[in-house]
């Protein structure tokens, strides 16, 4: 099939993109395998990047169920800096106890995520709460307000 003709299938499926047509003739997108091998997993109808998030949210759940805490919401964006904002999107936002804060988990801590964290030291508006894979705190870091 020339790109002409590929080109002619994706208007006819109203598509825009060469996937829409890769589709239409029945072929998969190869996709490109997940950072540290990690299963994307539904948990209550939503998509978690890990079998970790999922399990992760599912005590959330639970948690906000009995009344301990508010999930306020989940994959938040924050901007960090002033110059050339570093952009960082939190795994969930928690209510609890009175105090509003981000929560991440992490199996890895990439050379990215230390610089978010010195970037959120100084910029961030909450505190941060890194979890291990098993949903454990292993470090607070403090805002900066």
């Amino acid at each position: 099939m020339t790109p002409a003709q590929i080109d002619k299938l994706v208007r006819e499926n109203g598509g825009t993109s060469l996937s829409v047509g890769l589709a239409a003739l029945g072929i998969e997108p190869v996709r490109k395998p997940s950072k540290f091998n990690a299963q994307p997993t539904v948990f209550n109808g939503v998509r978690y990047d890990s079998k970790s998030e999922a399990r992760y949210a599912a005590v959330l759940d639970l948690a906000e169920q009995a009344g301990q805490l508010l999930v306020v919401s989940r994959q938040v964006p924050f901007w960090l800096g002033t110059e050339l904002p570093t952009k960082y999107v939190a795994d969930w936002v928690l209510f609890e106890a009175g105090s509003l804060y981000a929560a991440d988990l992490k199996g890895v801590w990439t050379p990215q995520f230390r610089r978010v964290v010195k970037a959120w030291r100084r910029f961030g508006k909450m505190s941060l709460r890194i979890l291990d894979l098993k949903g454990n705190v292993t470090d607070i870091i403090p805002g900066g307000q």
